[in-house]
């Protein structure tokens, strides 16, 4: 049942957070001089993802804490002692969780800027380039075979993500109007995905190697992002010189567009709230599986974001930024779609479903079973004997489907 909501989640937040984005580009208001401006700002989109992350795990880690203080409390009469990990090990840890903090910012900065200058249908058609990355960072970075089929599925995805791009070159002069602008958008759309794909397996080593708590992974993910986008990204931003009152970035605009413009706050704030909520389904979904399977569902909110276009375009406004019409070229980019989500299956292994039991569960890899019972540990709070006894019992349980998986031959494999 948890494994499905993330999936749902995934889905929806990660479609609603792109339409939500780019319906905040078509904005107009007036910046701190009165003037009237378009809200193609990037980094502040960038920032309010990284402000709903804080947020979500900072609301999350209180939760935590209340429930296992109420259980420790119950079950303190023959609780046997706690679990609690060395502070300086902890810390550390911390410390590391900027390496892939960083790494958002380049990655979410990018995808950010990208959404000015493509459709997007066709940023989540390219973003599924992070599936051939996070598989070559899979293999160097967490040492992870890769089986045959599962090339042949990469194969399918990149040829996929080759035709949707012909067709956005192709329809360049109806979008946007520019052709360089549409190949920089691109670019940068493929660009954060090597980015991401670093992080997602940074992160997965950091859960299940360094055994840092998901909810910790969340927290550290939104503070760090927004320490170096508060300290670093918009000074360096605003040193630079550029058409925003002689600035590349100048935040002053910012404050005064959304003070002047209520539609600016609601869509910052939609914003906020879908980029918090996506993180935290796809984080989970990295300590429940593995990076690569996180980076297939992020994929799938793609036919939702098209579909949406379509009605937006046909049925509400043919002018507006979010619709797109169905054109000669459409084809092919339906074409690359279906190669993508071809080459998701493949990879995936759901076209050999019947060569083991175990697959439908999902967890061919065993690590990601082992990193199941480390996330529900919290090493700053006390842990029950109930608890404990439930996770003994589970470890016993994963052990057994480690050794059924490895006698049935699970069709996953190392991803």
């Amino acid at each position: 049942m948890a494994a499905v909501a993330i999936m749902l989640s995934i889905l929806v937040n990660g479609a609603a957070n792109t339409l939500v984005v780019k319906a905040l580009y078509s904005i107009w208001s007036t910046d701190a001089r009165g003037n009237p401006m378009q809200f193609r700002r990037p980094w502040d989109a960038t920032l309010a993802k990284f402000i709903g992350i804080a947020v979500a795990g900072l609301v999350g880690k209180v939760l935590l804490h209340v429930f296992v203080s109420l259980r420790s409390r119950k079950d303190c009469a023959t609780c046997k002692g706690t679990s609690k990990p060395p502070r300086g090990s902890y810390a550390i840890t911390v410390a590391l969780a900027a390496a892939p903090a960083f790494l958002n910012v380049l990655s979410t900065g990018c995808l950010c800027a990208g959404l000015l200058y493509v459709p997007a249908s066709v940023s989540l058609v390219l973003r599924s380039s992070g599936i051939v990355f996070t598989a070559l960072f899979s293999m160097t970075l967490l040492g992870k075979e890769m089986p045959a089929f599962k090339w042949v599925g990469v194969g399918c995805c990149l040829l996929g993500i080759t035709l949707a791009s012909l067709a956005n070159i192709s329809t360049a002069t109806v979008f946007e109007g520019s052709l360089t602008q549409s190949i920089t958008g691109m670019a940068l759309v493929i660009t954060s995905q090597i980015f991401k794909a670093l992080q997602v397996v940074i992160e997965e080593i950091l859960i299940k190697t360094s055994k840092l708590p998901t909810i910790d992974i969340i927290l550290w993910g939104g503070i760090w992002p927004l320490l170096i986008m508060l300290s670093v990204v918009y000074p360096v931003m605003y040193a630079f010189p550029g058409a925003d009152h002689g600035h590349m970035h100048d935040p002053m605009s910012s404050v005064a567009m959304f003070s002047n413009s209520l539609e600016v706050s609601t869509l910052f704030l939609g914003a906020c709230f879908t980029g918090g909520a996506i993180t935290v389904s796809l984080t989970y979904a990295t300590a429940f599986l593995s990076a690569m399977w996180r980076m297939l569902l992020e994929a799938g909110g793609t036919f939702l974001v098209w579909l949406f276009g379509l009605v937006v375009h046909y049925l509400v406004d043919s002018g507006s930024e979010l619709g797109e019409a169905w054109s000669t070229w459409s084809y092919l980019e339906l074409l690359g779609f279906l190669l993508v989500l071809l080459g998701q299956f493949i990879y995936g292994g759901f076209l050999q479903l019947q060569r083991g039991a175990a697959s439908r569960a999902g967890a061919g890899d065993p690590s990601d079973l082992e990193v199941a019972k480390e996330m529900t540990v919290e090493p700053s709070s006390k842990t029950s004997c109930r608890e404990e006894e439930r996770l003994e019992k589970t470890a016993e349980q994963e052990d057994g489907a480690n050794r059924d998986q490895a006698s049935g031959g699970a069709v996953f494999g190392n991803p």
